[in-house]
């Protein structure tokens, strides 16, 4: 007698063909999960590198009041000054150049490096103000060269103005032109001068109105008065409700009030100075403002109008932690768009290199092959665009490796090519 079939099995082909299908949704599942896994672990690694961003570009960190001596002397003779160097040294402690030296005490410059072993390097040094420096006191090589106000180690007659802003008082220098100051009321600077052309300078983010002595000493030269202003952020200054830096997009407003502080003043051809983010804050000007006619020209030093540009380069320079490994361009794209969506800071209208590279006044730019924190390619493409377009451009380039050092690499050519300028801009300015 034969077993009754087995009504509940399966034929074979059915159970066989059963196998891929399940192997088919087993992989199905595990791609689908790895894909989950990469995404969170993708927008993890962007959330984090937009917490570096904040930390690094935009919160509000204004610089220390003074300098910041971390630098040992060595050794000093009636033209020399050896310092201490090594892995912890600031670049500009060897770097070639003219550099300032400030110390409990005293002002001095550093020029031409004699001598430089990789743990002590002596330069030639020139005594500006106070008593020389000794063995073993700590100093700064200062950047900025001439002090902390115009009259420190220019010389140059100053008052302190207060300039009226849509977040309250923020602090400037008038500087006039020669003798204007003669019997002027203090901080009146309508009594103080009444010249039709001034310049306005304009510090990049997270320096201070130190940075513009520099440029001050030409455009002084020029006899030009000069506002050297403040904006909000600043040490001492209305902070942004949004807490953080614009880049211009919320700062423009604060030039735009110094700007009607000189015309309320009898200014009404403006020469707009921008250092570094002070080049972004005369482009979003130029954007907003409804007294654009004023300007007459622009002078922007390792300008940072393109922001978004400026933080991909600094990402280039980064790698992923723990690794050897450059961030990926399209993390660094993604921890952008977070950080738009976290911080509210738009990227796109902080963009304001277009603007400058069709303003129809003369520009003149300058920029270092070495700035690792704006690329030169930035202002190569600006001067480009103006040339391209037709638009009167003068554009210095120079070998200096540091973020706004073309001046300390060479000032007797920056000064020479911003005198020239300013010299043509105002006779422009002055015909009919």
């Amino acid at each position: 007698m034969s077993a009754a079939p087995d009504v509940d099995a399966r034929p074979a082909t059915v159970a066989a063909e059963g196998k891929p299908r399940r192997r088919r949704r087993h992989l199905l599942r595990a791609v689908v999960a790895l894909v989950l896994v990469v995404t969170l672990g993708w927008l993890a690694a962007a959330w984090y590198f937009s917490d570096v961003l904040y930390d690094d570009a935009l919160r509000v960190s204004p610089p220390p009041a003074g300098p910041t001596f971390d630098v040992e002397v060595l050794a000093v003779t009636p033209d020399t000054v050896t310092l201490a160097t090594g892995p912890d040294a600031s670049a500009e402690v060897s770097a070639p150049g003219t550099w300032g030296l400030r110390w409990e005490g005293g002002d001095g410059t550093l020029t031409d490096v004699r001598a430089d072993d990789g743990e002590r390097v002596t330069r030639t040094f020139t005594l500006l103000d106070g008593a020389p420096p000794e063995a073993g006191d700590l100093a700064d090589v200062d950047k900025y060269l001439f002090g902390d106000t115009p009259d420190e180690i220019l010389g140059l007659d100053w008052q302190p103005v207060d300039i009226p802003t849509p977040l309250g008082t923020q602090d400037a220098w008038f500087v006039p032109a020669d003798g204007a100051l003669d019997g002027a009321p203090d901080g009146d600077a309508t009594a103080a001068d009444r010249a039709r052309r001034w310049a306005i300078l304009v510090h990049g983010k997270g320096a201070d109105r130190d940075e513009m002595l520099r440029t001050l000493r030409t455009v002084h030269s020029q006899g030009l008065p000069a506002l050297v202003i403040t904006y909000r952020g600043d040490r001492d200054q209305p902070i942004d409700p949004s807490g953080r830096y614009g880049y211009g997009t919320t700062e423009w407003a604060d030039l735009d009030a110094a700007v009607a502080y000189a015309l309320d003043r009898g200014a009404t051809d403006l020469v707009l100075v921008g250092s570094s983010t002070g080049a972004a804050l005369i482009g979003a000007w130029f954007d907003h403002s409804a007294n654009t006619d004023a300007a007459v020209a622009v002078v922007l030093d390792s300008q940072n109008a393109d922001v978004e540009r400026t933080f991909a380069y600094g990402a280039s320079q980064r790698t992923i932690p723990g690794t050897s490994v450059p961030l990926p361009p399209a993390l660094t794209w993604t921890a952008f768009r977070v950080s738009e969506l976290r911080f509210g800071l738009d990227l796109e209208a902080a963009d304001t290199s277009d603007t400058l590279a069709r303003i129809g006044v003369p520009v003149l730019a300058f920029h270092g092959t070495g700035d690792r924190t704006v690329p030169v390619g930035a202002t190569r493409d600006l001067v480009a665009a103006r040339d391209v377009a037709g638009l009167p451009t003068t554009y210095v380039e120079t070998d200096a490796g540091e973020h706004v050092g073309s001046y300390n690499r060479d000032p007797e050519r920056y000064e020479e090519a911003l005198g020239a300028f300013l010299s043509d801009a105002v006779a422009q300015a002055e015909s009919p």
